[in-house]
């Protein structure tokens, strides 16, 4: 048979749980859902193609190099 008691704590640790103990009722506040009023973070983040050549050994762009790597359609 399994033994369905809990066990005993350890000596000296608490039995009870406080994870909220010093918030406030606001903190404890589901947060906002995401949407056009609150957009993500990440929705506001954006992104570039990099591609070896595009900058120098310094970081900086190279002049006019999208007209000479990205092929026109």
């Amino acid at each position: 048979m399994q033994n369905l008691e809990s066990p005993a704590p350890l000596s000296g640790a608490s039995v009870f749980c406080t994870p909220c103990e010093g918030m406030t009722l606001e903190s404890r506040m589901p947060p906002i859902p995401y949407g056009p009023n609150n957009p993500h973070p990440l929705s506001q983040l954006t992104t570039e193609l990099v591609w070896e050549g595009k900058y120098d050994e310094h970081g900086n762009r190279r002049d006019g190099i999208i007209d000479r790597a990205v092929p026109a359609f």
